[in-house]
């Protein structure tokens, strides 16, 4: 048998003695009336189906109970149809809490919340979201002080700044406390390491600087970086953290350790006998010394009140010869450091003067002999100059001289009467320039 349904009757299909035949019946819920049409069955009219607190209503092929108790919104009848209870809408599905929102159940009705970490963010056509919330924003400060603050999805969490570390104070509560970067790192800086909050910083020692990596110390070549300074008058020599003076030979370094101070080696002849010959004369310049011996010209001697004069032996001079030949040789030694600076009017670097007596005075000046290395700028005529005034002459230096060269030089001098020689006398000089400016 197969059976079909429609809403108010069924169609059955009977198969009996090799025929099939039709047979059509009314659905649970109708029946049929005379005219053989499948009508509804009003349940309510029959024995009450529904409780004793609950009426009855009929439906189209069915019925419904209702309570007789009027239960206000959020409530339900109980089964008995004597009171109200809650409806659990969490539970039975009737909120419209929106995704990731809780649903939290109250009498008469319900509530949407949000995890924590979330806030309800309400939207104009009625409906709510939950978004996470920025801890890291917010008015009251969340992560100890010394830390930073690190928004996650419905949390944070909280890190210490660089430099400080986390530990718990008296209160046991995390607090972040400075980090003693040269206690807890053995060598952290090559010389000194300065501690501060939340950092520390390397320095170095005098006459060191920090290096590009801020931890190792550079030595300081004071001798380069000052050179314009001048911070030694000698050889400036660079030391690890600093430097020191050296002195060139012939000088000795003075006490506040910079200057040179010249040794004069004539000073100590007696004991160290720089200068051996009987009649050597010990001229001290700076840096050095010079012997000079003194050779008397043929028929002059050495003056025993003057080591450097030689006189004339008068047993030797006969007639007006007497008066062409000098009476006397003076040797004159002078000393100047290399490039001495000279004014524009010139130096004055020896007076000579004669009688008063005599009617004129002529006085000549003569290069004799020079000395000096083939890298070294040798003096010239150019360089010198007299300047006459009566009975007198200066001999000038005009330009700077450079060191070290020494230099002979004649100055003559010849008094007249009446247009006749009536005396002669002759001072060499010898000028010694020193190596060095100082």
């Amino acid at each position: 048998m197969h059976a079909t349904s429609k809403l108010r009757h069924r169609i059955y299909l009977e198969c009996g003695n090799g025929e099939l035949r039709r047979r059509m019946d009314c659905s649970p819920g109708f029946y049929r009336n005379n005219v053989g049409a499948c009508v509804d069955t009003n349940e309510c009219m029959e024995k009450n189906p529904c409780g004793n607190h609950e009426r009855c209503i009929n439906t189209n092929g069915h019925f419904r109970c209702e309570s007789l108790i009027q239960c206000s919104p959020g409530y339900k009848s109980t089964a008995d149809g004597k009171s109200c209870i809650d409806i659990d809408e969490c539970n039975t599905g009737e909120h419209n809490c929106g995704e990731r929102q809780i649903c939290r159940n109250r009498n008469g009705g319900f509530v949407c919340s949000c995890p924590i970490g979330h806030e309800l963010k309400r939207h104009s056509i009625g409906s709510s979201t939950c978004v996470d919330t920025n801890e890291c924003a917010l008015e009251q400060r969340v992560c100890p002080l010394n830390a930073e603050c690190f928004n996650t999805i419905g949390s944070y969490y909280c890190e210490c700044k660089s430099g400080f570390q986390k530990k718990s104070d008296s209160n046991n509560s995390t607090q972040c406390f400075d980090i003693d970067e040269c206690q807890v790192i053995p060598g952290l800086c090559q010389q000194k390491c300065l501690n501060f909050w939340g950092g520390y910083r390397c320095t170095c020692n005098s006459g060191y600087q920090l290096g590009q990596d801020n931890r190792t110390c550079n030595d300081i070549n004071e001798c380069e970086v000052h050179k314009d300074y001048k911070l030694c008058m000698g050889l400036c020599i660079n030391t690890p953290g600093s430097y020191q003076c050296s002195c060139p030979r012939g000088y000795m370094l003075s006490a506040d350790m910079n200057t040179c101070r010249d040794i004069d080696e004539c000073a100590t002849d007696s004991i160290n006998q720089v200068c051996t010959g009987r009649n050597d004369i010990c001229t001290n310049i700076r840096g050095s010394y010079r012997c000079t011996t003194i050779n008397c010209p043929l028929g002059y001697s050495i003056d025993p009140e003057q080591k450097n004069r030689c006189r004339q032996n008068t047993n030797f001079c006969e007639g007006e010869n007497c008066y062409t030949k000098p009476s006397a040789y003076t040797y004159n030694f002078i000393t100047f450091v290399s490039k001495l600076m000279i004014p524009p009017e010139g130096r004055t670097i020896f007076t000579l003067r004669g009688p008063l007596w005599y009617d004129n005075i002529d006085f000549d000046l003569q290069i004799v002999r020079i000395q000096a290395a083939t890298n070294i700028q040798r003096a010239t005529n150019g360089c010198f100059d007299t300047l006459k005034n009566n009975n007198q002459v200066d001999v000038q230096l005009k330009k700077s001289l450079e060191g070290p060269q020494d230099i002979e030089l004649e100055l003559s001098m010849t008094v007249y009467t009446n247009g006749m020689p009536r005396g002669k006398s002759v001072a060499k000089l010898f000028l010694f320039v020193s190596q060095h400016i100082f």
